[in-house]
């Protein structure tokens, strides 16, 4: 970016994203854990009606009578996770996976897919080291797939766009202090 480029990403909800799935958790030790929820909602709002206007956004260009694109998207579905977590080198590492798959019942069973893991690594005491990354995967989102060319204007992105991954990854140096 050459710093001229002033036009607005995203606002307040625009995503936002609510899950409420009522359901059953097991663990068959202290490092594993299961959890299925039968029936449960998952609501993805975007609140800027212009965001929700754009191509690849994460409602799935779900077309309204009018003409327009809905800025909602209702998901009626079940919810499948699983969590390990553990600690190693006495307590100086502690490592966290979780997966977790929303399938929409209307929809195929096609949903939404987050692996999220997670490492924290003792310093010193109260100062730790959290290095983390995330892969997402939404049926109904549009990520940029094929090299959009210079000038394109956001109506004429979806030939370039098609179902793909997300990752995100980075870390967090902790302090920690108990008064």
């Amino acid at each position: 970016m050459n710093g001229t480029d002033d036009a607005l990403l995203s606002k307040f909800l625009s995503p936002a994203r609510i899950s409420v799935a009522p359901g059953i958790d097991f663990r068959p030790n202290a490092h594993m854990k299961f959890f299925f929820a039968p029936v449960g909602i998952n609501l993805i709002y975007v609140g800027d009606d212009k965001l929700a206007q754009l191509a690849g956004q994460p409602l799935g260009n779900e077309v309204k009578s009018d003409g327009t694109i809905l800025n909602r998207r209702f998901q009626l579905g079940y919810l499948a996770k699983a969590e390990y977590n553990n600690k190693f080198f006495s307590d100086k590492i502690a490592f966290v996976s979780r997966v977790g798959w929303f399938a929409d019942y209307r929809k195929n069973l096609n949903g939404n897919v987050l692996w999220q893991n997670s490492m924290d690594i003792q310093l010193f005491k109260g100062l730790s080291l959290n290095l983390f990354g995330e892969l997402f995967y939404d049926h109904f989102s549009k990520a940029i797939v094929r090299e959009v060319p210079a000038g394109t204007t956001p109506d004429q992105l979806a030939p370039y766009l098609g179902l793909n991954s997300s990752y995100t990854g980075g870390f967090f140096i902790k302090y920690n202090r108990i008064f």
